[in-house]
């Protein structure tokens, strides 16, 4: 059973439509349950550890990458 170009490509405009209401849904629902703009900024705050860890992660990847094309061309 084949998938034609145009069913997949449906599906993927499907998934990105509903990914972007999720995060709309999300954005709109934390402007109405943290009301106060000190409370919004704890609650961010929250999220530092995993931003540094997340930046880390990149570093070591394209650390990685570098170091992977230095022994492919060799």
């Amino acid at each position: 059973m084949e998938i034609e170009k145009g069913e997949n490509s449906k599906k993927e405009i499907g998934w990105f439509l509903v990914i972007v209401m999720v995060i709309i849904g999300l954005w709109l629902g934390n402007l109405y349950v943290l009301k106060d703009i000190e409370e919004r900024g704890t609650f961010g705050d929250m999220f530092g550890s995993i931003n540094a860890l997340f930046s880390g992660l990149a570093l070591a990847g394209i650390i990685f990458t570098i170091l992977l094309q230095r022994l492919s061309t060799e």
